[in-house]
């Protein structure tokens, strides 16, 4: 791996990033994982319109992100082995011309 520049917007070279350790890249993986975690069980708080604090689920874009990070590290589950994903798969509307999803059994 080379080098890389990060610019400015005249294209002037600001500093040089070097590529990191191996180990830096699984830390910051693990922290990842253990943060996405942490929003989804626990989810996030935010100020309300009042100036109070509350607890706000987990929002449809960090779900995604969740997925996407799943999908990417090549986890899958099985609807016939894993309730919640077959419970999910099972409520899901049923279509006419829907092809894809199985039919409930």
């Amino acid at each position: 791996m080379s080098d890389a520049f990060v610019m400015d917007e005249s294209g002037k070279a600001l500093e040089i990033l070097r590529p990191s350790k191996e180990s830096d890249m699984v830390d910051l993986h693990a922290y990842l994982a253990r943060e996405l975690r942490r929003q989804i069980v626990e989810g996030t708080v935010e100020v309300d319109k009042k100036g109070g604090v509350v607890k706000v689920p987990p929002t449809p874009a960090l779900l995604n992100v969740v997925r996407q990070f799943l999908r990417d590290n090549g986890v899958q589950a099985d609807a016939k082995k894993n309730a919640d994903v077959g419970d999910l798969l099972h409520s899901l509307p049923e279509f006419e011309s829907d092809s894809i999803r199985p039919s409930k059994e």
